[in-house]
């Protein structure tokens, strides 16, 4: 189950790293992000799985997302609890055919 806290989120695709991010989990609710990216979005979890509608709205124009030039777009998320506090995702672009992301998620302290 993921729980409240505070996780750092390793992105990438076809086996290598592309980036890493922060995101705060509360009541459900995500924030985070990254240096170019904010992302929001409501979490899902039953028992040791978890899915998420993430909007990310691109904050620094001088950067782009691994999937390219697309300024603000929504992911949708899916992943399953590997291990104790260790969770491995897989998101996709809505609406738009591009390839996978691979996540891996840890948390990393709980919130005050």
């Amino acid at each position: 189950m993921i729980k409240d806290g505070i996780y750092k989120v390793t992105f990438g695709c076809l086996g290598q790293v592309l980036g890493e991010g922060i995101v705060l989990i509360r009541n459900g609710h995500l924030n985070g992000g990254d240096v170019f990216y904010l992302y929001q979005g409501v979490i899902e979890a039953h028992d040791n799985r978890f899915s998420a509608i993430l909007s990310l709205t691109q904050h620094d124009q001088r950067g782009h997302s691994i999937f390219g030039e697309l300024g603000d777009f929504q992911l949708k998320l899916s992943g399953q609890r590997v291990r104790n506090g260790v969770f491995n995702a897989v998101g996709e672009v809505i609406g738009l055919p591009l390839p996978q992301v691979d996540m891996t998620v840890k948390f990393i302290k709980q919130l005050l």
